[in-house]
């Protein structure tokens, strides 16, 4: 999908209470997303809720893929000079 498109159609997945539960955002930035959500609803998109787990649940398995990502890249080096 290209931007100036029209978005009938579309699936978009709304993680309402990812926005309510975060901190730091301002009730107007809340209010904004609601309202650019029933917008695109409104232009024909198909928005549906959404629950995604744990932020902190996220950042752990990115932990786990960079450390397996970076010993597979680096494996060679780590097993010490050839004998």
């Amino acid at each position: 999908m290209n931007l100036g498109q029209p978005i009938q159609g579309l699936r978009i997945g709304f993680p309402r209470h990812f926005f309510n539960k975060a901190e730091g955002l301002s009730r107007e930035v809340v209010e904004l997303v609601e309202a650019t959500a029933k917008k695109m609803a409104e232009l024909g998109a198909i928005v549906e809720e959404v629950t995604l787990p744990d932020f902190a649940l996220f950042n752990a398995c990115g932990r786990i893929i960079m450390t397996a990502e970076g010993y597979s890249i680096h494996e060679q080096e780590s097993e010490g000079p050839p004998a």
